[in-house]
């Protein structure tokens, strides 16, 4: 059998009916030369109104709905030539309309939203969403059908809103349903970021898991090729927004894709290139225009491929000299992160053991420092507690970054940065440093041009 592409299109292509017709053709085009699955994710901004319904009491529902309701029937108009196919989607995507509507209500009525019910909220922007694709792609004379994440076999564990598959089933149940599919000239169209737990419950893979949908089955079906469509043309070494030279990556790796989907401008599911490390899936991120594209592959080639800042980030400093050489102290630190529901972003600590420094969202920080303050108290832990506010990091990808770290450095303190701290990614992919907020965009222009864009360009001559 042929294998198959896998085809990814993200919401910011999504935007409007022009942009499905736009991936239909794309689809089209594929279609002559090999079987193709489809994965889409939820039309521009739909998730983030569905986040907005379910956790602003005070919104209008009703008006919300209907405007949401609106901006998917003019996409269908638009995109829609066949009065039948038209007709029988709009109806289709009117029930789940119902459906959501019924459960909104429920959930401002009761005033209860559990994360198993926020999963099934959020769920719909990618339902309506693959409803449309399929009723384009039937416009257009492709036999396609649309199928939720849970329906193509994506079966998850029960953790509602980060949900991971379970992978002996999912691979069974993919390759069962979607091939058969396949074998009988069917494109299927699935919804990204949705699985289903054995219960057929519906569950979430964590934002931006579209992506992650694709990989999973991009991986298990052993696809030739895993397209991904943006808006922009491939992984740029830097945000155009900031630096105006940056370029197009011509091509990275595996190891270094996973470490961009966190720290790169374009922002992939952290798990988006997990399933792909091992196989022999060419991947390739592009846009629309196909103007420019990374391929994405095995082959690590040495050298910085971009650099990005994270901002909105806080430094809280914990020292003692009673650390040094007790056991225990950082766990006690770890839980106290876990009660507060804070997400560590990375910890730094000196030899001696006498400082820890913890790197947070600033957003997190009183809720943090609080706990630390309480714990410490309770634990009777002569520790003190102090916040650096204002730090970003500069993250440069690139495989075996360890041997530019030395002049990455000198270019930032050059820039006039204090540096905080520095830590080496997977496999020595990425190196992160923590500086002060209000140097990072010298530092990241700086970096970007003498030292990551002269290595791009270097390979781009050969």
């Amino acid at each position: 059998m042929v294998k198959p592409i896998v085809m990814k299109f993200g919401g910011s292509i999504l935007a409007n009916g022009y942009g499905y017709v736009k991936a239909a053709e794309k689809v089209v085009e594929c279609v002559k030369r090999a079987p193709v699955v489809v994965v889409v994710s939820a039309m521009k901004g739909v998730t983030d109104t569905l986040l907005q319904i379910v956790s602003e009491r005070g919104a209008s529902l009703e008006e919300t709905i209907g405007e949401l309701h609106l901006k998917h029937m003019r996409a269908l108009e638009e995109a829609v030539k066949s009065k039948t196919i038209f007709e029988e989607s709009f109806r289709e995507i009117s029930l789940l309309f119902n459906e959501l509507a019924k459960i909104l209500w429920a959930i401002r009525f009761t005033g209860t939203l559990t994360p198993k019910l926020r999963d099934y909220v959020l769920s719909f922007g990618e339902r309506f969403s693959a409803k449309i694709m399929e009723a384009v792609l039937r416009d257009r004379g492709v036999n396609a059908l649309m199928l939720t994440g849970g329906e193509a076999g994506i079966i998850t564990n029960d953790r509602f809103g980060e949900a991971s598959p379970i992978m002996e089933i999912a691979e069974k149940l993919v390759k069962e349903r979607i091939g058969k599919l396949i074998e009988n000239g069917v494109v299927p169209v699935v919804t990204g970021f949705i699985g289903e737990t054995l219960q057929g419950e519906i569950t979430t893979l964590g934002r931006g898991g579209s992506d992650y949908t694709a990989s999973l089955l991009a991986a298990i079906l052993g696809a030739s090729e895993l397209r991904f469509y943006t808006d922009v043309p491939g992984i740029m070494t830097g945000d155009p927004k900031l630096i105006p030279t940056a370029k197009t990556v011509p091509k990275i790796c595996f190891v270094e894709a996973l470490e961009l989907a966190r720290a790169g401008g374009k922002k992939f599911h952290p798990r988006t290139f997990e399933p792909l490390i091992d196989s022999n899936v060419k991947t390739i991120i592009t846009d629309l225009e196909e103007s420019a594209c990374t391929v994405v592959g095995r082959e690590c080639v040495e050298g910085p491929k971009t650099v990005s800042p994270i901002r909105g980030l806080a430094l809280i400093n914990i020292e003692g000299g009673y650390m040094a050489g007790r056991i225990g102290t950082l766990a006690v630190i770890a839980n106290a992160a876990k009660e507060a529901s804070v997400n560590v972003v990375s910890i730094f600590q000196p030899a001696t053991e006498t400082r820890i420094s913890i790197l947070i969202s600033r957003s997190d920080v009183i809720r943090f420092k609080e706990e630390l303050e309480k714990v410490f108290s309770r634990e009777n832990l002569p520790l003190k507690v102090s916040v650096v506010d204002g730090v970003a990091t500069l993250v440069v990808v690139g495989y075996n970054i360890v041997g530019y770290v030395e002049r990455i450095l000198n270019v930032v303190r050059r820039e006039g940065c204090n540096v905080f701290g520095v830590a080496i990614g997977l496999q020595g992919s990425s190196l992160t440093i923590v500086v002060d907020d209000n140097c990072i965009f010298k530092a990241v222009r700086a970096v970007h041009d003498e030292l990551v864009l002269p290595s791009i360009l270097s390979k781009l001559e050969r």
